[in-house]
């Protein structure tokens, strides 16, 4: 479950993927997620460093 404006349940997980950024510019690790939400396809990124969750994108 997430919340963007309105609390959302998630249905399913489409794809999740991990991306190690450009470590030598200090970008941090970070865990992708494609999720299926109110039949919606959202990308949810995780940085795991700060226990911290962003909605990166909404797919149309």
């Amino acid at each position: 479950m997430f919340v963007y404006h309105k609390p959302y349940q998630i249905e399913s997980i489409k794809d999740r993927w991990r991306e190690a950024g450009q470590w030598w510019l200090g970008e941090q690790e970070l865990h992708v997620y494609q999720v299926i939400a109110a039949g919606t396809l959202f990308e949810l990124h995780y940085y795991p460093a700060q226990s911290r969750w962003i909605l990166h994108k909404i797919h149309d």
